[in-house]
């Protein structure tokens, strides 16, 4: 671009009044010139100090206009921030360029040299003329309220294309083809000068460089070109073209008009220049894959270096160390949160900043608990020597919970990215009390000047923090070896990237230059390799090659560098790991439909309709039942088979190896009953599946025939419909299976079940569980029923169980629930899927939350053995052939994956050999391969257990451990050979026998005594359950003589019954036990209210869930007194609850019954509320036989009844599973084995009830 026009301003006035003189002329030249193209960058914020929500109500974003010219074609930038929308033209002429309070768009324009271009922002229109842009950026006053920046793009004056996809074979000739797009205010010629050189992308000699002197005319309608022949290195890699070109204008030959003449006489003749880096991708058709990891006997021969560390448990440092506390975007405790933007400012300029938000004092902070205004977060800045290798971040915790401790590292710039997002583990350290826990990350950093970010997301617990490690290790980490896979391949293991943003924990991006995909490709197989994994799931994103190469190629400073995405699969293509492309299709338009949420969608029935006949406004989707929608989702995913040729000489990255589809999102299933019967697809059904009886809502012109159907279909023909469904969605995936099949031999279908999303599957999940219906029942809502699924030789979809690992709740509970691993086992393709949850897509909803384009969202993993409980239970319920681990849940729990893929990936793919059961609880399986035969082992419970199996084989069969790598010692026993095997809780083991065909004999398990011990806790819990419906400790009811906790005095002075109760309000009030006046039992709770409003409030319990029925008897004195009836939470309670009910008048002289029910009760271990009887008027409230009912404790008092009915029955596995169930957990915490003496004493003829055990039991 042009540099500032320097030298000295003589003869200003006289300069100034011959400009005014010749403006006129100037003008009209300017004018009629011919038109010229340039890439403008166009930015807009409001002033910086106002505070204006990024999509506030009324704003009105910007828009771009010309005053001659058009606009070639324009992109919000960066190309994949969230946005409201994108570039368009208007009505009116003008562009819209967003409609966010600020953002960034670049626009391509063809306009004569002379015109003027005007941006509306903020509610004001500024306009500046274009050659005024080839001085530099241009800036608006910041005194309207918003302000505007223009630029044309540094290297637009370079315009660089090349042949292929930007790679090239070793040794080649490349023709590098530049035009030379030099602007000046009025056409002249200039003398030119173009260098060239390439050099590898992370710095080094360069292997070619060239220079070039050319004499061209400016202001060209097309950019003159000049091509150059670059020879390629024999080494592979990305490698990096810089383009530099500098000019000076010529001395014209004639005199030039008048404005060409006043203009040399003002200044001296100025000096133009642009640069430009562009990649090109070096591969080797027939070599050695670029970067494979050396195999080495063990990760000790890997040595490392401390290159830095950063002291978070001092008060103070040699570094700024900033601290904050920042909401996140829910109130939930595991809601994603914004980074601020303070700590994603590159230095130097971050030193100055942080000094402002570092710690004052001197005293040692912990970080404090999670709260509902926001995080505590601290941050410390590293440095990094190579960024180009493996590092690993080692942390130590002093105190709290690890488990809750988030972990970010993230380059900071005008680029900034998340290189790690990753909870920490382990159980809770007691400071003082133990040794630290010491967590590691591997993690490949991409700039020198990362930074650092802990932050604490426990509610309960602060958390201390010891020094953080940065260690640059020597090599790249070395292949998980595999013991004795079977010949024909074990089975497949891989990890998923749910988005782009995970890959970029692999490195291979730049601050200031092209990216290196291949480098990426390298550490992410490196890592993959470590870890066991066979494949990796990439998501399917359109090629950012395009993206890069808008605007007729100037978008982007690299626009022939090659796609990422297929760098990767050429890279992981040759080291024999699979690449499986995961389609998203929620809020996709689908090729060759019009939109969900269009007219046009909605008048065709292509989209879901309800009872009204209306799509949802909300989320639309189309109706999956409808033929054209199948036939535009075959056309989506076969599409993406297509193969990319990854280098000019035609070699291709080849197709993936299969597709991945997940089940529930967008219109991969019909959703709920309740939708999707628009005429045709109505009319199919009552053909196909009524078969000609009659049937209401057939007529297309009746306006009432969606109610009708709505009746009809969630009535008498409720199950035709869920069958007819499920059925038609079967054989849409079996045709889909064979589509994929077709487009590229070899490729599969995967397909995912739903899982606890926020759509309809989750919702659904959800209120089957409310209502106490099997979660089976919920996916046949949806449309998903596999049994209703044909089965065809060769092309059945692999399906894969989809499951949480949170560390409990109702996701826990789904994923280890035997009726949906029923229906995935008896697939003959099969899988696991863990890990469902993306990070945050978009942006926040909350005001407060502070914009910024990084969001963490790391889940919770659990500490312990139940971390492995998701591999345990797949193995033991599934026997899969995949499994797939979402990157997520990964990040710093490799190590726990290495040991499940050492046992996993020596199987062969399972079959349909014979398994045995020991003791409920442990499974053993055949798998027959060869002249050997396999042995899996799984342990489904959480006690360790020592398995004996006894294998039908000859004397001279040995067995070999797989997962350890040793033989096993055998006995003879039963005409057999006798194997022992120690499983850990949720331990997985694989066994070769060296013998064709051997088969078990026998099986037996033997569980650790902590079996004996959680049975016996499991009794205490559901023996506290029935006394009182809560193990709060309380007082077990209103009668005299009980054993009861005596209620503290209360601070304000107001009297209390030894129940527990409190009397509150008026003064005098009080609360007491009367034996006199009782309706069952031998007295009753009385409040005395000498004045009004007076009240009793009962002591705080658990909630008995989503819904509960309050029911007591109630009498008066006088019997018209004025009662109310409130059930309240907690003051602060995340989730508040006012209910309340005003009972009538009147005949409560003797004892009347009451009822209010109470919905939209909080969920969870810690929501609790309390219970207020007020008296709304002076006398006297006795209340009796008091009961709260829900499906809270009961469905907790069901499941561990369920539990102690499975154990007695020799079923561990599932005794286990109940007694750790969510509905047990919310009604008083996770059962601890050890045993402790309880505080209640039980009461003779007691019934079930909900309240705490300060309530009449009757």
């Amino acid at each position: 671009m042009r540099v500032a026009r320097c030298g000295t301003w003589e003869g200003l006035p006289s300069a100034l009044a011959a400009m005014l003189v010749v403006l006129a002329a100037a003008g009209q030249s300017w004018a009629g010139s011919a038109p010229v193209r340039l890439t403008i960058e166009v930015a807009w914020s409001p002033v910086p100090g106002s505070v204006v929500s990024p999509q506030a109500p009324g704003v009105e974003g910007a828009s771009l206009e010309l005053s001659a010219g058009r606009v070639v074609g324009a992109v919000a930038w960066p190309s994949d921030l969230a946005s409201d929308s994108d570039p368009e033209p208007n009505p009116s002429g003008a562009w819209s360029l967003g409609r966010d309070a600020s953002g960034r768009s670049r626009v391509r324009i063809e306009v004569p040299i002379g015109a003027s271009l005007s941006v509306r922002a903020g509610g004001t229109t500024w306009t500046i003329p274009v050659a005024a842009l080839l001085d530099g950026p241009q800036r608006s006053p910041s005194t309207r309220g918003v302000v505007v920046e223009v630029r044309r793009l540094p290297w637009d004056a370079l315009e660089v294309r090349v042949p292929g996809d930007g790679t090239a074979t070793p040794g080649s000739i490349v023709p590098v083809t530049v035009g030379l797009n030099v602007l000046e205010p009025e056409p002249t010629d200039v003398d030119l000068t173009l260098s060239a050189r390439l050099r590898p992308i992370r710095g080094g000699r360069p292997s070619w460089e060239e220079s070039t002197r050319l004499t061209l005319r400016t202001n060209a309608p097309t950019a003159p070109v000049h091509v150059l022949s670059v020879p390629t290195p024999a080494e592979e890699g990305t490698h990096v073209l810089e383009l530099s070109a500098s000019w000076a204008p010529r001395e014209p030959s004639g005199d030039g008009s008048r404005f060409s003449r006043l203009w040399r006489r003002l200044g001296k003749r100025v000096a133009g220049s642009a640069a430009r880096r562009v990649s090109l991708a070096v591969f080797d058709e027939a070599g050695t894959a670029p970067g494979a990891p050396v195999a080495r006997a063990s990760d000790a021969d890997r040595s490392e270096v401390l290159v830095d560390s950063a002291e978070l448990g001092r008060p103070r440092g040699l570094r700024p160390r900033p601290e904050g506390r920042t909401p996140a975007d829910s109130p939930a405790i595991d809601a994603s949160w914004a980074v601020p933007p303070e700590l994603l400012v590159a230095p130097p300029r971050r030193e100055r900043i942080w000094s402002l938000i570092s710690r004052v004092g001197t005293d040692d902070r912990p970080l404090a608990e999670a709260g509902a205004d926001g995080l505590s977060w601290t941050a410390a800045p590293l440095k990094v020597g190579h960024p180009d290798r493996p590092h690993r971040l080692e942390l130590a915790v002093l105190g709290g919970d690890p488990s809750a401790m988030e972990v970010a590292m993230v380059a900071p710039g005008d680029r900034p990215r998340l290189l790690l997002d990753a909870r920490g583990s382990g159980l809770e350290v007691v400071p003082g009390g133990g040794p630290p826990v010491v967590l590691s990350w591997l993690v490949w950093p991409d700039t020198a000047d990362p930074v650092l970010i802990v932050a604490n997301r426990s509610g309960t617990h602060p958390l201390r923090l010891g020094d953080a490690k940065l260690f640059e290790l020597t090599d790249e980490p070395s292949p998980l070896p595999v013991v004795g896979p079977p010949s024909g391949g074990g089975r497949g293991l891989a990890v998923r990237m749910g988005s782009l943003a995970d890959l970029e924990r692999f490195g291979g991006a730049a601050d200031d230059g092209p990216d290196d995909p291949i480098a990426r490709g390298r550490h992410l197989a490196a890592y993959l390799g470590s870890v066991g994994a066979s494949a990796v799931v990439l998501p399917s994103v359109p090629p950012d090659r395009e993206v890069r190469a808008a605007l007729e190629g100037q978008a982007a400073e690299d626009p022939i560098g090659p796609d990422r995405r297929s760098a990767l699969r050429w890279v992981l293509g040759r080291l024999g790991i699979m690449a499986i492309l995961e389609i998203r299709v929620d809020g996709e338009t689908l090729p060759g439909l019009p939109p969900a949420g269009s007219v046009e969608a909605e008048a065709g029935g292509l989209a879901r309709l309800d009872r009204s006949g209306e799509a949802d406004t909300d989320r639309p989707s189309y109706n999956l039942l409808r033929p054209e929608v199948q036939e535009a989702m075959i056309r989506l995913v076969t599409s993406a088979l297509e193969t990319r040729s990854a280098t000019g000489s035609g070699a291709g990255s080849g197709p993936p190896g299969a597709v991945l589809l997940r089940l529930g999102p967008g219109p991969t299933l019909p959703g709920r009953p309740d939708t999707g019967f628009d005429d045709r697809t109505f009319a199919r059904f009552v053909a196909e599946a009524i078969k000609g009886e009659d049937a209401p809502g057939l007529d297309p012109g009746d306006p009432s025939r969606f109610a009708d159907r709505h009746a009809y279909l969630t009535g008498p023909a409720s199950v035709p419909w869920l069958t007819w469904r499920s059925r038609e969605v079967g054989a849409f995936y079996e045709r889909l299976s064979a589509a994929v099949a077709g487009a590229s031999p070899g490729a599969r279908l995967m397909l995912v079940t739903p899982g606890l999303d926020d759509g309809p599957a989750g919702a659904e999940a959800r209120r089957f569980e409310r209502d106490g219906l099997p979660p089976d029942a919920a996916w046949r809502s949806l449309g998903l029923d596999l049994a209703d699924w044909p089965r065809g030789p060769g092309t059945d979809p692999i399906l894969l169980r989809g499951a949480g690992v949170g560390p409990g709740g109702l996701e826990r509970d789904l994923a280890t629930h035997p009726a949906l691993d029923a229906q995935v086992r008896d697939r003959p393709a099969r899988g696991l899927m863990l890990g469902l949850a993306d990070g945050p897509r978009g942006r926040t909803t909350r005001p407060e939350v502070v914009p910024s384009p990084i969001r963490l969202s790391s889940p919770a993993i659990p500490p312990g053995p139940a971390g492995d409980e998701a591999f345990g239970h797949a193995l033991a319920a599934l026997d899969p052939g995949w499994v797939v681990v979402s990157s997520p849940y990964l990040a710093g729990q490799e190590d726990r994956l290495r040991r499940f893929a050492r046992v996993y990936r020596a199987l062969p793919m399972p079959g349909n050999g014979p398994s045995q059961t020991a003791g409920g609880g442990v499974i053993v399986r055949t798998c027959p391969a060869g002249d050997s035969t396999y042995l899996s082992l799984a342990n489904d419970t959480p006690f360790a257990a020592r398995v004996s199996t006894v294998v039908a084989a000859t004397a001279s069969a040995s067995v070999d451990d797989l997962g350890k790598g040793v033989p096993l010692e055998t006995e003879a026993a039963g005409g057999g050979r006798r194997v022992t095997v120690d499983l850990p809780p949720f331990g997985v083991s694989a066994l070769r026998v060296d013998a064709a065909g051997a088969s078990l004999a026998s099986v037996s398990a033997a569980y650790e005594s902590r079996r004996e011990a959680h049975r016996q806790a499991v009794s205490r819990r559901l023996q506290a359950l029935a006394q009182g419906g809560s193990i709060a400790e309380l007082n077990p009811g209103f009668e005299p003589g009980s054993v009861v906790r005596q209620a503290s005095g209360d601070p304000d002075g107001r009297p209390g019954s030894d129940s527990g109760w409190l009397a509150e309000g008026g003064a005098g009030a009080t609360v007491e036990i009367d034996p006199s006046r009782f309706r069952t039992g031998r007295a009753s709770l009385l409040l005395t209210a000498p004045e009004a409003p007076s009240w009793a409030s009962s002591p705080p319990f658990p909630t008995p869930g989503p819904t509960a029925t309050l029911r007591a008897f109630l009498r008066t004195d006088p019997p018209d007194a004025q009662v109310r009836v409130r059930i309240e939470s907690d003051p602060g309670a995340a989730e508040p609850v006012r209910l309340a009910a005003d009972l009538p008048g009147a005949g409560r002289g003797d004892w009347s019954p009451m009822a209010l029910r109470a919905p939209g009760l909080p969920a969870g271990p810690d929501a609790t509320l309390r219970l207020r009887f007020e008296l709304r008027s002076p006398g006297r409230l006795w209340i009796d036989d008091l009961a709260l009912t829900g499906p809270g404790l009961a469905q907790a008092r069901s499941c561990l009844t369920a539990a102690l009915q499975a154990d007695e029955e020799g079923r561990v596995a599932e005794f286990a599973r109940l007694a750790r169930s969510h509905w047990v957990v919310e009604a008083g915490g996770p059962i601890d084995d050890r045993p402790t003496a309880s505080a209640v004493a039980p009461l003779a003829g007691e019934v079930s009830t909900d309240l705490p055990s300060g309530t009449r039991l009757r």
